[in-house]
């Protein structure tokens, strides 16, 4: 090979390496640090289709994230469209003492241009995939991936991943929260025109600690959390909004707004 060869070859592969090196830095930017327990701000891509405004709920059936956010996604959905739920319990938590109460969307129809779409990936007590497949050892976070990716639209899957694998959220082995969790988390995504949101856990102000704190109980078994859920469902129906629910609700309703202005 001639020196003139040589270096056109040598050129080219500089040329490739620099592409490469800044589609990955574009790639890693598209999507900002996030963090647990509050709304934050992904990027100003818009993933909708149509002006719609559309939320994807990834949780599991016996989440206490996912049972706590469920309240205030439900108030806030229900100004949007008809929310068909019904009562529900998170798995019991030691930690807490206590199963959370919660909802488990059935069917939304939407009355506006807000869209909601809702994916559970494991079963109450997180030892089968919603599709029967049973989990052992480490395998939650494997399934769930594969569970979300025959699911849910590419960028749905992609955003999730990234929280969920790659952004360093805790302060535990390579800061993945999924890892940490030993499988994937509770992960709620607005995106509009004005761009993509996202909330891990819960949305902020609410807690499953908050949330039975403003109930008044301190320890409920599943059945007892079941039957929380029944009496707080029709509570809200009827117009008593628990505070902290309300308020969760307003900040997440906030960027909905925003998103149709």
């Amino acid at each position: 090979m001639n020196t003139n060869k040589l270096i056109a070859v040598i050129f080219g592969i500089i040329i490739i390496i620099s592409i490469v090196v800044l589609f990955s830095l574009r790639t890693q930017q598209t999507m900002a640090s996030g963090g647990l327990g509050y709304i934050f701000k992904v990027n100003d891509v818009n993933y909708a289709r149509n002006n719609t405004i559309q939320i994807y709920f990834i949780s599991w059936y016996g989440c206490p994230n996912g049972a706590t956010s469920s309240w205030v996604l439900y108030l806030v959905l229900s100004k949007y469209g008809i929310v068909n739920v019904k009562p529900h319990a998170s798995k019991f938590v030691p930690r807490l003492d206590s199963a959370i109460p919660g909802l488990i969307f059935l069917n939304y129809t939407p009355k506006s241009n807000v869209e909601f779409h809702f994916i559970y990936l494991y079963n109450e007590y997180l030892n089968e995939t919603v599709t029967g497949i049973a989990i052992s050892g480490d395998q939650a976070i494997y399934l769930g991936l594969q569970e979300l990716k025959s699911e849910a639209p590419n960028w749905v899957y992609k955003i999730v991943y990234f929280y969920n694998i790659e952004d360093k959220l805790v302060n535990l082995g390579n800061g993945s929260i999924a890892f940490a969790y030993r499988h994937l988390v509770t992960t709620c995504i607005i995106t509009g025109p004005k761009g993509t949101y996202v909330f891990i856990l819960f949305p902020n102000l609410i807690t499953p600690e908050k949330l039975l704190q403003a109930l008044n109980v301190s320890s409920l078994s599943m059945e007892e959390a079941k039957s929380v859920a029944g009496k707080l469902l029709a509570q809200i129906n009827s117009g008593k909004v628990t505070n902290i629910i309300l308020e969760a609700a307003n900040n997440l309703n906030q960027i909905i707004v925003e998103e149709g202005e």
